[in-house]
C-alpha cells in the first residue's frame, strides 16, 4: 500500500500508557482493530473519537452487535481477509468525503446507542436477572 501511497503511514499501538494511546488515536485518520472476528475496545474507542474503524466482524458478533444496539446499520467498515483490508485502507485513504462521514457515523452511534446509560440498563438487567 505505501509504494502506491506514499503518503500514508502506519502506527502500531500497543505496549503504552492508555492516555498515550488515546492521544495517538485521535492523530489517525483511520484505525484498524482486527480480522479475528470480534471487536475490542480499540474499536469502541475509536468509534467514540469519530473514526472509520475497519474490523473483521464475523456473522455472529455483527448479529449480537444488533441485537444488543436495535440497529442494523453498524458503522464498522468491514474486513474479513487481507485483501479486503488493502481494500478498505484504499477506500478510506482516497476518499476523504466516505472517511469523514463514517467517522461521523460512527460518533453518532456511539452517542446514541453505545452509551452509559444504555450500557448500564444491560449490565443492570443482567444483574437482576440473577
Amino acid at each position: 500500500m505505501k509504494d502506491r501511497n506514499p503518503r500514508v503511514s502506519l502506527l502500531v499501538i500497543e505496549r503504552m500508557p492508555h492516555r498515550r494511546c488515546l492521544r495517538l488515536k485521535r492523530s489517525c485518520h483511520v484505525v484498524f482493530d482486527h480480522m479475528r472476528g470480534w471487536f475490542g475496545i480499540s474499536s469502541l474507542e475509536s468509534l467514540s473519537q469519530g473514526k472509520p474503524v475497519i474490523a473483521g466482524l464475523d456473522q455472529w458478533n455483527v448479529e449480537q452487535i444488533r441485537r444488543f444496539t436495535g440497529r442494523q446499520s453498524l458503522p464498522w467498515v468491514p474486513a474479513g481477509n487481507p485483501g479486503e483490508l488493502e481494500q478498505r485502507l484504499n477506500e478510506l485513504v482516497n476518499d476523504s468525503g466516505k472517511r469523514d462521514a463514517i467517522g461521523r457515523e460512527s460518533r453518532a452511534f456511539m452517542e446514541q446507542v453505545w452509551n452509559e446509560g444504555r450500557v448500564l440498563e444491560v449490565l443492570t438487567g443482567a444483574y437482576e436477572s440473577l
